[in-house]
């Protein structure tokens, strides 16, 4: 993946997505990460980009 980012010439993010069952499991059941879970590391890691983002596009 780093590769590819660097290739394309794409600043890298801080904040990063682990590969955890409940992104899965909230996906097949028509849900965001903090919607089926408020709370626990998946919607700590899903907050934390989505303010890194914002940042980026100055919301």
């Amino acid at each position: 993946m780093a590769k590819s980012v660097a290739e394309l010439g794409a600043g890298r993010l801080d904040a990063s997505l682990a590969n955890r069952v409940i992104y899965a499991d909230a996906l097949g059941r028509g849900l965001g990460v903090v919607e089926a879970k408020k709370s626990g590391p998946a919607a700590d890691e899903v907050r934390a980009l989505a303010q890194e983002v914002a940042g980026i596009l100055e919301l």
